[in-house]
């Protein structure tokens, strides 16, 4: 068998806050006793060293005081003996004793410093967050947004075949095929960023160059809308983007619909009303992915407003997973398959009154399968700007993916 180490909140409250003082202070007295008698640290530090254990052991006692909405301890089993020492720390930051006070404080002395706890983040100006890498998926948002990366001919190339093969597929059963690049914050509101850390005007980047690569020499439409952006930036006093998430918020993401509709469906998107004419509520606060790596305050949770519009379909937005199918408003518009990555799910709500079927496909490639099942009239692919990497390997497959899944 293995040996088991039970969290004593397990027990009955009242007799495991009892056993946990008893343990504890006992652990340090004889911890105490042991340093005094070897006279070999000196009786300030000792108290120190005691101190400092007892506040270890406090983690047993009062576990879930002040940890957080983020955590996940209460409850959780101290793991195993045999998976230490990777597991009990995680164990032990989640159930760390006034977890959330130290974070805030935390927070506060690198935000005072200008340091990021965080070496994927960067701290911008008024609070903004930026993403600096996305270790996870092997992206450097930052190097894009600075022009560290250009694509190399060769790059652009095998980009341009790809999106090229999937066109001519597309064309032979009569679908439309178009590329739309959503502008990611970074490029937006740059203005936010500290000054030492912006790029030097006029600098080239690998999303302008693909753009103009593709534009030259091909027929595929494609759509990169950042220059609306800048200039709707200017006339809202509300932003466009999350301050402490990589997502654009309601306004951007409609926004960005209403750019994408001119290219699956220009008459269509004549009709959508101009975001200035729009009316919108609070609906709730958000806490944003970027404030989420911080383990930040509760401070950071935002306003969350929805449009106030009839023909806007909040109630199903596709997941960050899985295959979404569903009908549109509009009977006899035309059906639409959307590739697309998470920036489709703030714009999904706006798209629904201007299609008659809507199929949103999480995965960069061309399912010929599910296509040809769809039997859409256009095919968009979306894809915001720091992953354009993923079209390098942008391809036709034919193995199937469920649909289904939730819809929040």
């Amino acid at each position: 068998g293995r040996c088991e180490i039970r969290l004593i909140s397990d027990y009955p409250r009242s007799l495991a806050v009892r056993a946990a003082l008893l343990i504890s202070g006992l652990i340090s007295f004889l911890l105490f006793l042991a340093l005094d008698r070897q006279k070999r640290v000196q009786p300030p530090a000792a108290v120190l060293i005691v101190i400092f254990m007892a506040f270890l052991f406090a983690g047993s006692v009062f576990v879930g005081l002040d940890s957080g909405s983020s955590g996940s301890g209460d409850g959780n089993p101290r793991p195993a003996f045999s998976e230490y020492p990777a597991r009990f720390a995680r164990w032990y930051q989640q159930n760390l004793p006034f977890r959330e006070s130290l974070y805030s404080l935390h927070y506060k002395f690198c935000r005072h410093f200008g340091i990021s706890p965080v070496k994927d983040l960067i701290f911008g100006e008024d609070d903004w967050l930026f993403v600096r890498f996305a270790s996870r998926y092997g992206q450097t948002p930052y190097d894009d947004y600075l022009g560290n990366n250009l694509f190399t001919p060769q790059e652009l190339q095998t980009i341009l075949g790809n999106l090229t093969r999937a066109r001519d597929v597309l064309k032979k059963q009569n679908i439309r095929f178009c590329v739309f690049i959503a502008p990611g914050k970074l490029h937006v509101y740059d203005r936010m960023l500290p000054e030492e850390w912006r790029r030097k005007p006029g600098a080239s980047t690998r999303i302008r160059q693909l753009v103009e690569y593709i534009r030259k020499n091909s027929d595929i439409p494609v759509e990169y809308p950042l220059d609306e952006f800048a200039a709707y930036e200017k006339k809202f006093a509300v932003p466009l983007y999350y301050k402490h998430d990589t997502h654009w918020n309601f306004l951007g993401a409609y926004i960005g619909a209403r750019s994408l509709m001119r290219l699956a469906d220009p008459a269509e998107a004549a009709r959508m009303p101009d975001v200035s004419s729009l009316e919108y509520r609070m609906a709730g606060l958000h806490r944003g992915d970027l404030a989420r790596m911080l383990e930040a305050p509760e401070s950071f949770l935002e306003p969350n407003w929805k449009f106030q519009h009839p023909s806007f379909d909040y109630s199903r937005v596709p997941t960050e997973s899985g295959c979404y199918s569903y009908p549109g408003k509009l009977p006899h518009g035309k059906r639409v398959f959307f590739i697309r990555d998470s920036f489709m799910m703030g714009m999904a709500p706006f798209l629904a009154a201007h299609f008659s079927h809507l199929t949103f496909y999480w995965d960069f490639s061309l399912n010929s399968e599910m296509i040809s099942e769809d039997r859409p009239d256009v095919v968009v692919l979306e894809i915001v700007d720091r992953y354009l990497s993923k079209l390098k390997s942008f391809n036709e497959v034919t193995r199937r993916l469920e649909r289904g899944g939730r819809m929040m």
